[in-house]
């Protein structure tokens, strides 16, 4: 954390570097960039990071996990675990040339709408929009997953390369989106009605 504003509700692009995040394209772990940095002041901002973690998937995680809206910089943002929208009323805007880049030997959905395991309650996001994604994988992993989505979820103008699934959808109930579905190479969508 280089410094900012936690109180307010919009996270500004200006704001997303201003906490730290890099953008450049490199891969770069939370501890490796401050080896004093403890995993209790880690977690005190964000309870599921650990030190080992992609520290600008650190960043743009605390982001969206403290702020409504967030605009995500121009940058490349190398990504270990999923972007997680557990909250309603989400709005992630994508500038253009941002990409997000999944980590080489990580399987994951770059960004994932609701959240599902055998030991947690599953916990829905309604009213989410993500703006302008831009997702490139290494062959494995999905662009954008929806696990227990809410109702009217919108995923808009994404581009999203190399990843095994592009778009996965696991509908239950609620009404999901993909507008402007511009181009999508090496992927697919998969919607599965549960």
């Amino acid at each position: 954390d280089r410094g900012g504003d936690w109180s307010s509700d919009v996270c500004s692009s200006d704001l997303v570097k201003k906490f730290g995040a890099y953008g450049d394209g490199n891969s770069r772990t939370i501890k490796s960039v401050s080896s004093s940095i403890t995993l209790e002041e880690v977690q005190k901002l964000l309870p599921e990071a650990t030190l080992d973690d992609e520290y600008d998937w650190y960043i743009l995680q605390s982001c969206i996990s403290k702020y409504n809206k967030v605009l995500i910089p121009e940058g490349k943002y190398i990504i270990s675990k999923s972007l997680l929208i557990i909250e309603d009323n989400k709005e992630i805007t994508f500038e253009r040339k941002a990409i997000l880049s999944i980590k080489e030997g990580s399987n994951i959905s770059a960004i994932q709408i609701g959240k599902s395991t055998e030991a947690e309650q599953p916990r829905t996001a309604n009213n989410c929009i993500i703006k302008n994604p831009t997702i490139e994988g290494r062959g494995v992993g999905t662009g954008i997953e929806c696990r227990y989505c809410g109702a009217n979820n919108l995923v808009d103008n994404p581009i999203i390369s190399s990843v095994e699934r592009g778009i996965n959808f696991r509908v239950k109930d609620g009404f999901k989106r993909v507008r402007n579905l511009n181009e999508i190479v090496k992927s697919s969508i998969f919607i599965a009605f549960q």
